[in-house]
């Protein structure tokens, strides 16, 4: 590479040595000069150099290329399905006159295929054929705001990259519009480009759709602003019309977040409830040998490391290893993983409940879980915010916040109960002799009896327990939606 010093460069010549005999005609040598990263020109062709007596080459007309042209009308999604396959995003949004819509058609004209690409951005939009529903080796068009105008090229992503600019314009009748910060651009392509051209897909063939925006500074894009919108299946371009459906969330975070949700919103807090209130409760029945409370809680908390355990997988699967632009999110994620993992492997060597040391298992499977337990909620906060899932808000925080406050409520019901300061027990048995007290007048046969007392304690906890599940279970519902859609 030959680097210029910053002077007023009219002309560079360079010289090139050949040997002798290599051949009788050298077709243009191609060069590349950069300017700035916006101004460049690429494989600029030398005069032919021909050696003495080589017989003349043939004359090649020069080939000729046209600028891009205002754009007299915004796109429209008339015709979406019956003309022209459309993917848009909110679902069913129309850019005519909506601002905030995402919007990629394309039909098939003669032997090319017209593309229309509308959205919000402050920089560019852009879309990629792709072969799958990863970032890389795609297919790639975008129209980047260039000051007063857009510039509309094609390009090529190999890995997670930014684009490469094509050197060859493939693009013809390419057009634009800029109004109310929307990017709009529209172009013609070949279904088919005679020759491989870095990177260009052939047209009828399946293909997944990718749609990107985000800023651009002196001609480079950056990353995208959001996750980009992917079609939720492949199609082929020049096939018969569709209206499609995309998702900006890929599935294997969708299940990361909904895997992590049920853990440690509905798993964790019902096994906590279940071990801290509910020791006392059915003494003489067992299951398989062990107390009922004790079975409820080691499966419930067995089924949150499974689910932990393969939530915590698959971030690392879909970003194929560490998220650098995750934020804190996957530091608690760590430290929720090890957590759980840490709390059964200490409780499998806890001393018998008649053991000196039993307290200090106690207060360690106490500290360890309710630490868990909060980084879990911390981490979940955090996540559904992340670009690649980014939930619906503020709602979507709200009831995640009402579903914490929930079980605090729930937890703060039962506390106060245990601990006599709201004896439920005592008022049931107080209205019982009351009304026995309207029948009889013999008060020694209605003294209360303690069992008694305890079966009304009981059926408190069991309903502060359903009424606990029926309104957690209903937030879990609402956030699974969020995700799904």
């Amino acid at each position: 590479m030959l680097q210029i010093a910053k002077v007023h460069l009219l002309e560079l010549l360079l010289f090139l040595t050949r040997p002798s005999r290599s051949f009788l005609h050298v077709t243009k040598d191609r060069v590349t000069v950069l300017q700035k990263y916006e101004l460049f020109w690429v494989k600029i062709p030398s005069p032919v150099v021909s050696q003495k007596g080589a017989p003349p080459l043939p004359s090649l007309s020069p080939q000729t290329t046209t600028a891009p042209t205002p754009l007299p009308h915004p796109f429209t999604s008339e015709g979406c399905g019956t003309t022209k396959t459309c993917l848009r995003d909110p679902e069913g949004c129309n850019p005519e006159n909506d601002t905030l819509c995402y919007f990629l058609s394309f039909r098939k004209v003669n032997q090319d295929v017209k593309f229309e690409l509308s959205g919000p951005a402050a920089g560019y939009v852009s879309f990629a054929l792709s072969t799958d529903k990863w970032m890389g080796e795609d297919d790639v068009y975008i129209c980047i705001r260039d000051q007063d105008s857009v510039r509309i090229s094609a390009a090529y992503v190999e890995g997670r990259t930014h684009p490469e600019m094509a050197s060859e314009n493939v693009l013809r009748d390419t057009a634009w519009r800029m109004a109310d910060g929307v990017i709009q651009c529209s172009f013609l392509r070949n279904i088919h480009i005679p020759t491989p051209n870095e990177g260009r897909f052939d047209l009828d063939q399946m293909h997944y759709l990718f749609m990107a925006h985000g800023r651009a500074e002196n001609g480079r894009t950056h990353r995208h602003d959001r996750q980009p919108l992917i079609s939720a299946k492949q199609v082929v371009i020049t096939g018969p019309p569709e209206d499609l459906s995309g998702s900006r969330a890929p599935l294997l975070i969708k299940f990361h977040a909904a895997f992590m949700l049920i853990g440690w919103m509905t798993t964790v807090s019902t096994g906590v409830i279940i071990a801290r209130y509910f020791k006392p409760d059915w003494p003489e029945t067992t299951v398989c040998g062990q107390r009922v409370w004790f079975q409820f809680h080691r499966g419930l908390m067995l089924l949150m490391v499974l689910l932990t355990c393969i939530g915590f997988i698959l971030p690392f699967v879909y970003r194929r290893g560490w998220s650098k632009r995750a934020g804190s999110h996957p530091y608690f994620g760590c430290i929720v993983m090890a957590l759980a993992v840490i709390q059964p492997i200490v409780a499998l060597f806890r001393p018998a409940p008649d053991s000196s040391r039993r307290y200090i298992f106690n207060w360690f499977h106490l500290g360890t879980g309710t630490v868990a337990q909060v980084f879990a909620v911390v981490a979940i906060f955090l996540g559904i915010h992340q670009q690649a899932l980014l939930l619906p808000a503020p709602w979507t925080t709200g009831l995640l916040a009402a579903c914490v406050v929930w079980f605090v409520l729930a937890d703060l019901a039962l506390e106060v109960h245990r601990r006599g300061l709201f004896p439920i027990g005592q008022i049931f048995r107080n209205f019982q002799i009351y009304t026995e007290n309207l029948q009889t007048e013999d008060k020694e046969e209605i003294l209360f009896v303690p069992s008694q007392n305890e079966s009304k304690g009981s059926s408190f906890k069991i309903i502060v327990l359903v009424v606990y599940l029926c309104g957690n279970l209903g937030f879990l519902a609402f956030l699974l939606a969020s995700i799904i859609e």
